[in-house]
């Protein structure tokens, strides 16, 4: 029996480590739960190998019944790993026959059983934090320390997560250290003696429970690398922690530092500094930046008196290898006026060679419209938070700007003023030559107030919208969530991606009009491969997928409570089409009636006037439409009053999901006729009573699932189900 637990334990932590885990994580909320699992299994894997020796020494009864609950506890995380894997098997298998997943997870795993596995998850981690806190009493050991008493020779040391930090005393043995991790370790204290050694160059205590670091640890002249990410619980630095020479890395993001030691700005031999917090002892100033590389967030936690003057001395200016530049407003206490945050942000100039610029929770009324003109590098603007910002600066001539973010801007109406764009010799005949030359990506989310993309032109005293002659060239990606007064923005030329998210109707049908417009480009929107349009306003009840669409792929229209009707003439092209929660669309017939011969995925979830009752002599003609839908591989069916009477026309269909259709009572006999499908899941049908005798002759059925069907569970549930034996030639059968 020695060293099946050990490899159980093994087998387990592998497992942990694979793709499926990572994904089960942000299914079902468990990512917390599997992490600390996870943690306390390494620390049980430490010692387990301990207490097998002392079972085959006859040890004491603790220990022997200490391994027979892990022995439990083991078994069943290993069945539950076991069926995630399955799982995920199973989806890439799917992916392998090029199936095509675009919706959430729960086309795949129904809400229900991924919290019973979440569920399982806590369950098996709250067992295993019982057993690693019994731990303690049994004098079990880790082999490692042990074995390092003797190595006073030794350079580098990395402990692994551990719940106890008894080991740490043994740091000071190892004076000729030069690397030292105790990551993630649940230290709360680091002894004086780390002082001693003096040839230390690398020290991480990323997520440690530290509170303070010891005052002699300023005497390490050779640390050249200091970790303290994420030490939430550590307040403050060393007082003499700028008297350290030859630091160049200090990396202090998400710690509990609310402020830096005085005299910062004199730590000229860093190179990384991730964070530097403007505070009551170091101004903006005080920014050591003439070597600063990569990265640097800059937190103004308190307003200065003098920050204006502070801005004016800044030498950010001067650090040529910053690439990543944050600049984050997150104040406490007594807060700025806005016309002095105006006024700081004038004299404050940016590195000019920076590549990614975020500015957080800025609470000035405007930008300065010139502060971006000379950071011709520029590739990305994540503006997030600015409540009261209502002026941008200029973004629109940046000529390498690719990726533009504009999130939670409350009081702004307007991107840009085209004053400021049709200006001499930015501009030709019909189209802005030079306007956002090479922007690919653009996000608006969350901007109540946005009611165009530009200010309209000021022309003999008055306004006039200069629409048609704005254009994109490039860009690829729009996703606008959140802006129910946008009605009009520029068009794209070359746009693969759509998505409109609780936006206003009104935004969607002038895009549509441009396309259908004959005058219009006739290349307009013909690469737009993905077209998502979540929760529309009260404006959008009719939609026309133009013909000019050639190249559209995926069709998401989710939420839209008015739409009643939807057209398709660019069948050719579309595979994947998605309509969920559209509770007045009726018209499916001007879906199914068409060919389409590359359609893959037809997902249809709580459209409740779908499917009705058809007047006399239209369900004939309903299942000959259906007929149109060869090529269907996948097909999900949720939330309708009835099936629609032409399931049985798909014959190439592979994966069929029927769910909480309330009123089903019985499956069509015709599902025999689907000889190629593969997995059958039937979820939340109260009222189905009996599955058709056909399945039998479905001999390319691997997969049967059922959940919340009670009349099925209790005819077909093994061992006793009265017809459990007429599903036996199914390979993967869960009910």
């Amino acid at each position: 029996m020695a060293g099946i637990m050990s490899n159980l334990v093994a087998k387990a932590l592998s497992s942990l480590g694979q793709s499926a885990f990572k994904e089960a994580a942000s299914w079902w909320g468990a990512r917390d739960d599997l992490k600390k699992l996870e943690n306390s299994m390494r620390m049980i894997q430490a010692r387990v190998r301990d207490a097998e020796k002392y079972q085959e020494d006859e040890g004491s009864d603790a220990v022997k019944e200490w391994l027979r609950r892990l022995n439990l506890v083991l078994y069943q995380a290993d069945d539950l790993f076991d069926h995630i894997l399955t799982v995920d098997s199973r989806k890439q298998r799917r992916r392998r026959n090029k199936e095509v997943w675009f919706l959430s997870t729960r086309l795949s795993r129904p809400p229900c059983l991924n919290w019973k596995m979440a569920r399982e998850i806590k369950c098996i981690k709250e067992q295993l934090d019982d057993l690693k806190s019994d731990m303690t009493g049994l004098n079990l050991r880790s082999k490692a320390p042990q074995s390092l008493r003797n190595s006073r020779m030794l350079r580098s040391l990395l402990f692994f997560p551990s719940s106890a930090g008894s080991e740490v005393f043994l740091i000071t043995r190892f004076q000729s250290l030069r690397v030292l991790s105790l990551k993630k370790m649940r230290i709360v204290t680091i002894p004086d003696s780390i002082g001693k050694l003096i040839h230390l160059r690398y020290l991480n205590l990323h997520k440690s429970d530290i509170e303070c670091l010891p005052q002699p640890i300023s005497r390490l002249e050779n640390l050249q690398t200091l970790k303290l990410r994420k030490c939430r619980k550590l307040k403050e630095l060393p007082r003499d922690f700028t008297e350290m020479p030859n630091l160049k890395h200090l990396v202090i993001a998400n710690s509990g530092l609310t402020e830096l030691p005085s005299e910062f700005g004199t730590m000229t031999s860093l190179q990384e500094l991730d964070e530097f917090i403007v505070g009551e002892r170091n101004g903006i100033d005080s920014v050591p930046a003439l070597n600063l590389m990569r990265n640097l967030h800059i937190k103004f936690r308190k307003w200065r008196n003098g920050v204006v003057l502070e801005a004016q001395r800044a030498t950010l200016m001067y650090s040529k290898r910053l690439s990543y530049l944050t600049l984050d407003w997150n104040l406490e206490g007594e807060e700025a006026t806005p016309s002095e945050m105006v006024a700081m942000l004038t004299h404050l100039q940016l590195p000019p060679n920076i590549k990614y610029l975020h500015i957080c929770f800025y609470r000035g009324d405007k930008m300065p419209c010139k502060w971006l003109d000379g950071l011709s590098r520029l590739v990305s603007i994540y503006i997030i938070g600015c409540d009261n910002c209502r002026v941008l600066p200029h973004l629109s001539q940046l000529p390498h700007l690719k990726d533009l973010h504009l999130e939670g801007l409350n009081a702004l109406e307007y991107v840009e003023d085209e004053d400021d764009i049709w200006v001499s010799g930015k501009c030709g005949y019909g189209y802005a030559t030079n306007y956002f030359p090479t922007l690919e990506a653009l996000k608006l989310d969350e901007l109540p107030r946005l009611k165009q993309w530009t200010r309209p032109l000021r022309i003999g005293g008055e306004r006039q919208q200069q629409r048609h002659q704005l254009l994109f060239r490039c860009l690829l990606q729009i996703t606008v969530k959140g802006c129910q007064q946008l009605v009009w923005m520029p068009l794209a030329l070359k746009l693969e991606s759509l998505e409109v998210s609780r936006g206003n109707g009104r935004l969607f049908k002038s895009n549509v009009e441009s396309i259908n417009d004959e005058e219009g480009s006739s290349t307009l929107y013909t690469s737009l491969k993905n077209l998502k349009i979540d929760e529309s306003n009260n404006a959008l009840e009719f939609l026309s997928i133009s013909s000019r669409l050639c190249n559209l792929e995926t069709l998401t229209i989710q939420k839209c409570d008015k739409l009643m009707s939807l057209e398709i003439e660019c069948p050719s092209s579309i595979r994947n089409i998605n309509i969920i929660w559209c509770t007045k669309f009726s018209n499916i017939s001007n879906i199914v009636k068409g060919d389409f011969p590359f359609l893959e995925t037809l997902v249809i979830w709580n459209n409740s006037e779908v499917l009705e009752e058809e007047e006399e002599g239209k369900a004939t003609t309903t299942i000959r439409n259906w007929q149109g839908l060869t090529s269907v591989r996948h097909l999900d069916l949720w939330d309708l009053k009835k099936l629609p009477p032409g399931i049985a026309c798909l014959t190439k269909l592979q994966f069929l999901e029927i769910g909480n259709v309330e009123n089903l009572t019985a499956l069509p006999e015709q599902l025999g006729n689907l000889t190629l499908l593969s997995e059958l899941s039937i979820l939340k049908c109260p009222k189905l009573k009996l599955l058709p005798l056909s399945l039998q002759g479905l001999t390319s059925l691997q997969t049967l699932f059922i959940r919340d069907c009670p009349y099925l569970e209790e005819r077909y549930k093994k061992p006793y189900g009265q017809d459990c034996h007429l599903l036996q030639h199914i390979p993967h059968l869960d009910v």
